[in-house]
């Protein structure tokens, strides 16, 4: 199947069409051809099963994530979860708790990809069939990074969802607001696959990494592999060496099995095919990360950073040695 985006959203010489890439049981290829494009003077992409951008803030990666969905959502089912995810998910729970609050919130004041989140957030209700796969990647995100439920209350049939948190084996529920920043960020991922996403549909994540310790970063590497397994088209957006390393060892993994070996039983890999990196620079075109079976998935920048901060390390430890030397040659 082709799925050719509607051209007249975009400017001139702003070209989004397709190819061919398997979404569900149906395949459809998207390509991106920009120029000229806000901070993107240029770039060349095909979005993959898994599509990351890298690069510095301000180099255009959520501008283009933002029209990518916005042109998409006008054929097919893409989702959009925002930075200012768990600020958004806290304020809808703290308005609720007044019940005033959500009376005067009108989600028409917001734009873009935040009302649509908010919107979902506000009318959130649950599917009675939801996917099995993409529920199960639900749950084992709750077990796995955030130990505890995430739970939806309501006051009444018609009232807005009050969101909170159950620690395991425990009686008692916090607020968002209470509830460590892990826990909010990704409580709106645990209710997105719980009772929206669908075998098919585009998810695109701003810095899935945000507010996660190092462990947890990979571990969400790892939900991002089981989504793509699931039959989710996954865009992020992030600053993560620690999560880009993971993307890599589930490439690996998914070598391995491909010659018939592997190092677990379970659905954390990911195919070389399936995974697409780009960075994005100022001034420069968007260029693609190839992955290397040594290095990964390696930003050329993210490597000289660590360099000069290996020479700044050194040096420091070099004077820090000659300074105590001198001091001792110049005792009684």
């Amino acid at each position: 199947m082709r799925l050719l985006f509607p051209l007249q959203l975009l400017p001139d010489k702003h070209i989004i069409n397709s190819k061919s890439l398997p979404i569900g049981e149906e395949t459809v290829d998207i390509y991106i051809n920009v120029q000229n494009f806000g901070p993107i003077e240029k770039a060349e992409i095909d979005l993959r099963p898994l599509t990351v951008f890298v690069g510095e803030s301000n180099t255009g990666k959520t501008y283009l994530a933002t029209h990518i969905y916005t042109v998409y959502r006008q054929t097919r089912n893409a989702y959009y979860l925002p930075t200012a995810r768990s600020g958004i998910i806290q304020i809808v729970t703290a308005l609720q708790a007044t019940r005033e609050g959500l009376d005067y919130l009108e989600v028409s004041t917001f734009s873009g990809m935040i009302a649509d989140f908010l919107e979902q957030i506000v009318n959130y209700k649950e599917r009675k069939r939801p996917s099995s796969s993409i529920r199960r990647v639900a749950e084992q995100l709750e077990t796995e990074l955030l130990e505890g439920r995430i739970e939806v209350k309501r006051p009444a049939p018609e009232a807005s969802p009050e969101f909170l948190y159950r620690p395991e084996q425990s009686e008692y529920t916090l607020r968002m607001s209470h509830s460590s920043a892990m826990v909010s960020e990704l409580a709106p991922l645990v209710l997105f696959l719980r009772g929206i996403i669908k075998r098919g549909d585009l998810l695109i994540i701003e810095e899935p990494e945000s507010h996660l310790h190092p462990g947890a970063q990979t571990k969400i590497a790892q939900t991002i592999a089981r989504l793509v397994r699931a039959g989710v088209r996954v865009l992020i957006t992030t600053h993560s060496n620690f999560l880009l390393q993971q993307i890599g060892n589930l490439i690996r993994e998914g070598e391995l099995r491909k010659h018939g070996e592997s190092t677990s039983e379970s659905a954390d890999y990911l195919k070389a095919e399936e995974v697409g990196a780009w960075q994005f620079h100022k001034n420069e075109p968007v260029t693609e990360l190839p992955f290397d079976l040594i290095a990964g998935i390696e930003p050329e920048d993210h490597l000289d950073i660590a360099e000069d901060l290996y020479n700044r390390s050194a040096g420091l430890q070099n004077r820090i040695e000659q300074t105590k030397a001198e001091l001792l040659t110049e005792l009684p």
